[in-house]
């Protein structure tokens, strides 16, 4: 699942970013516990000791692509996104989407109120069962979207189930 048709001349457009720096990405694979500092090195093209860098986990990551593990023991996600508006002045975003199969999507705020270009704000997602925890191996696909009435912000949703 992606989050659309590939357009050019939207891309140039977009109207909200999930603005993330180098740094960022750093905390990401050093966080993920996947990665030796001599991988990171390389992947950076730095001298990273990652022990002196504070690791986020991938839900921390300001990244439009959400992807969360449920299990019985950790039956609930929440995390944070941040978006800027690179759109117009004045431009309100309402939210739709499509649950995740299985999965309750709670997000909150439902409508972004941007006054000025460059500003940002911040949104609360939780995902949770539905009802009783789905086997492990199983997963769902939703999709969050952002819609001024000019720009469509897609987020693709992609929750495994262990």
């Amino acid at each position: 699942m992606g989050s659309g048709m590939v357009n050019p001349v939207a891309a140039n457009n977009p109207g909200l970013i999930y603005d993330i720096k180098h740094h960022d990405y750093i905390q990401y694979l050093c966080g993920s516990g996947l990665f030796s500092d001599d991988n990171v090195n390389i992947v950076v093209r730095g001298d990273i000791s990652c022990s002196h860098i504070r690791g986020i986990k991938p839900k921390e990551l300001n990244y439009p692509s959400i992807g969360v593990t449920l299990s019985a023991n950790s039956p609930t996600v929440i995390f944070k996104r941040t978006v800027t508006n690179v759109g117009e002045a004045d431009d309100v975003y309402k939210l739709s989407f499509d649950d995740p199969k299985r999965v309750r999507l709670d997000v909150s705020p439902q409508v972004l109120s941007f006054k000025t270009v460059g500003e940002t704000k911040s949104y609360n997602v939780t995902i949770s069962f539905k009802t009783i925890p789905m086997p492990p191996g199983d997963y769902s696909e939703g999709l969050l979207e952002w819609d001024s009435g000019k720009y469509l912000v897609r987020s693709p949703i992609a929750v495994t189930f262990v």
